[in-house]
């Protein structure tokens, strides 16, 4: 497991800085709201980036995130 990612220069520009903060993570949350009345449904889901930096995440149609 690796450190977290500590944005130290200055120099370095938010985009640029978010970007290898995401490209670090190896684990992140989804969340949605779950059928109305009822609170948030939350669940662990690893994720890795495209090569623009953008979070990739492989959810399958039987998850209970794609039905909220």
């Amino acid at each position: 497991m690796s450190a977290p990612t500590r944005i130290t220069e200055q120099s370095r520009s938010a985009p640029t800085a978010v970007r290898e903060l995401v490209r670090s993570a190896r684990k992140g949350a989804l969340a949605t709201l779950d059928v109305p009345g009822a609170g948030p449904y939350v669940s662990l889901v690893t994720l890795a980036t495209d090569p623009a930096g953008a979070p990739l995440m492989l959810l399958s149609t039987l998850a209970r995130h794609t039905t909220n």
